[in-house]
């Protein structure tokens, strides 16, 4: 009867941790990544070509806004992003990891053209900032007026 008690003890306590977001053996104020918040933390919002402005954000909850040139993924399919320029390493790129979420290709696809607001956390793989998107909440569609002013500013003046 002990060894009964003490499984139920043990079940019951790590139902408990992994329910309240803390892992098995993680220090106090660890625990599972919550997603960014549909706002960051400042509420400032940066362009998406602010890679100036964006570089000391690495690891922070940060805003950015402007309008998609592209949907892709990596080969194996598990990490998607969309990019808001092209080449791409012109602005920060929204990723998406597949394993961790679920996002169909044809929503994603959706974005492309429409000028968008998007708050994750701010990292950088290969010399390249990316924004970690988890959840659809994360990313806001603006009004089509801003789409076509971002066109008219990056389409060549004639002389």
């Amino acid at each position: 009867m002990n060894n009964l008690k003490f499984a139920l003890v043990v079940w019951f306590t790590a139902l408990t941790l992994v329910g309240s977001g803390r892992l098995l053996g993680a220090a106090e104020g660890e625990g599972m990544k919550e997603p960014a918040s549909a706002e960051a933390a400042d509420g400032k919002v940066f362009a998406a070509s602010d890679l100036d402005g964006l570089k000391s954000m690495v690891g922070q909850a940060v805003t950015v806004e402007g309008t998609v040139a592209k949907m892709g993924q990596a080969s194996g399919g598990t990490v998607r992003f969309l990019n808001f320029s092209q080449p791409f390493w012109k602005s920060v790129a929204l990723v998406f990891f597949t394993e961790k979420t679920r996002f169909p290709v044809e929503t994603l696809e959706s974005y492309v053209g429409k000028r968008v607001k998007a708050t994750g956390t701010l990292s950088e793989y290969n010399s390249k900032l990316r924004l970690e998107i988890e959840q659809t909440e994360q990313i806001e569609i603006l009004p089509a007026e801003a789409a076509a002013e971002d066109a008219e500013k990056a389409a060549p003046v004639a002389e």
